[in-house]
């Protein structure tokens, strides 16, 4: 006989896998479970080829894990004849809600197969990343297309991912935020450059890839010869074409560089060495980065593109510079003056209670089961 008929299902990346969409996914379902309702997670037994996987590991290998919903490994991303028996699972367990998470065209023929198979009562919710990708392929509209028309209603994280979607799918749309997580979640560590802020340290995070646009800012300390750079992140693109434009400008003395895939345990000790978070990003339409860059109070530079400008612009929380190296070195010059770098960090502090990952979740309960 069944029990209690389960709430909301998430299908996504989620803990073994690492990176900032799996860890979002447990903070989000573990929200919705505080709120009272039951929550699964099932993420995949196999998500990326080992061919087509760029970094060193597609799992945390810490042995352990602090989150309170253990997900369950059900899902292979890329053999279509498991899928059915996932759907067949989904339809047993009978939930309320499956909310798929979106964050390439590649996953679209799984999750639109898996939908295609369940029970009409059950409402589907994709909660989507990116909409237009960074590293655009000719197949993406299409993926996309098939995805977001197989959905019941679509929920995002950025304004500028809400309205990519809603130009080209007619779906309901939660327009959402990108929350910050708690700072229990990292804890200090001994490891890596302590606790201590160095006035003339800016923070470039997250894995380097071409879209980035790491070489901008590099670039930019040529006409800035104020800051140092702390580059922290695993290198998914070229890493010898970074090393040999900080050897042509010289730069060597100026520049740290930690390449590797950063755990929670360490993440605190690299963002309190800074004094700004620098996102040159030439394409993005929300960033996780400017969330860890909240929690710590830490001011930010953003290119001009919609999913990043929003939080100066309402917050007031840092510098957008015009996508130059110029301007960006311009912009650093004005988010490092000490009176204009404490105003942005207490302007942070004062506005980051509004993207907690509660809030997000109540939006997103009352958006679902509303709809």
């Amino acid at each position: 006989m069944q029990g209690k008929k389960l709430d909301y299902l998430f299908l996504g990346p989620s803990k073994p896998f690492r990176g900032g969409i799996a860890e979002t996914q447990n903070y989000l379902a573990e929200e919705i479970s505080l709120m009272g309702f039951d929550v699964e997670i099932w993420t995949f037994t196999k998500l990326y080829p080992k061919i087509l996987f760029p970094g060193k590991s597609q799992f945390d290998e810490r042995k352990i894990q602090k989150n309170k919903l253990k997900s369950k490994r059900v899902i292979h991303a890329y053999n279509f004849f498991k899928w059915k028996s996932v759907a067949e699972k989904i339809n047993f367990l009978g939930p309320k809600i499956v909310v798929f998470r979106y964050w390439t065209p590649l996953i679209s023929p799984c999750w639109w197969y898996i939908k295609r198979n369940l029970d009409t009562s059950i409402k589907t919710v994709g909660l989507i990343d990116n909409w237009e990708h960074h590293e655009p392929k000719i197949w993406d509209k299409k993926l996309n297309s098939c995805f977001g028309n197989s959905m019941d209603m679509i929920a995002t994280f950025s304004e500028a991912v809400a309205n990519q979607i809603k130009k080209t799918i007619k779906r309901k749309v939660l327009t959402g935020f990108h929350p910050i997580p708690s700072e229990n979640e990292f804890e200090k560590s001994n490891a890596g450059h302590g606790n201590t802020s160095e006035s003339s340290y800016v923070l470039f995070f997250g894995l380097i890839r071409k879209y980035k646009g790491l070489e901008t800012l590099i670039n930019s300390m040529k006409y800035n010869h104020n800051f140092k750079l702390l580059i922290v992140g695993e290198f998914y693109d070229n890493k010898k074409k970074y090393l040999n434009l900080i050897e042509k400008l010289k730069l060597k003395e100026r520049i740290d560089i930690v390449d590797k895939f950063v755990r929670n345990d360490e993440i605190r000790n690299y963002f309190l060495k800074a004094k700004a978070v620098i996102l040159p990003y030439k394409t993005a339409s929300q960033s996780g980065v400017i969330s860890l860059a909240y929690l710590f109070e830490k001011p930010i530079v953003v290119s001009n593109l919609e999913g990043l400008t929003s939080y100066v612009k309402y917050d007031n929380s840092g510098v957008v510079f015009n996508n130059t190296s110029k301007g960006l070195a311009n912009a650093i010059s004005v988010v490092l003056d000490k009176t204009n770098n404490s105003l942005f960090s207490k302007n942070i502090g004062k506005n980051k209670k509004k993207y907690s990952w509660n809030k997000f979740a109540d939006e997103l309960v009352k958006f679902t089961f509303i709809n």
